[in-house]
């Protein structure tokens, strides 16, 4: 839902930029990375540890969870995220989208530069779904379908 609801902002940010370009109005989309320093990281911890876990989903959230506590990137730097809003802000250009942050970097760049196949298999690395499906594959071969 979290991931979803950015997707969503940043679809319609890229539409409102057309829309309002007619009224001389300009719109700026700042993509900061991982910010692991505030209370949102906790916060979400605290609270998907606390919700029930169907069993048939829990070997998923399990490598899901894994993968975000051994991130591969480091934090973005809230004070440079704040000089590129700064930025954004006094920018006259038509550019829409202002990334921060090592993962913010990355993914943009693996998202215009590399094909989609590539970025998805990153994604999947980086979001643990590699984890759970090798995972998947070890447990149908220990425990076969009855």
């Amino acid at each position: 839902v979290y991931t979803a609801s950015k997707h969503a902002i940043e679809g319609l940010s890229e539409s409102l930029s057309y829309e309002l370009e007619s009224q001389n109005i300009t719109v700026k989309l700042v993509e900061p990375g991982a910010i692991r320093t505030t209370n949102f990281t906790p916060s979400t911890l605290s609270a998907s540890q606390d919700a029930p876990t169907p069993p048939e989903y829990k070997v998923y959230v399990d490598r899901m969870m894994n993968a975000m506590m051994n991130y591969p990137f480091e934090d973005a730097n809230e004070e440079h995220v704040a000089a590129i809003v700064y930025e954004a802000a006094g920018d006259e250009s038509v550019r829409l989208r202002y990334v921060s942050g090592p993962d913010a970097e990355e993914m943009a760049r693996l998202r215009w530069s590399t094909s989609e196949e590539n970025y998805m298999t990153v994604m999947r690395d980086l979001m643990g779904q590699t984890a759970w499906r090798n995972s998947l594959g070890k447990q149908s071969l220990e425990q076969p379908n009855t």
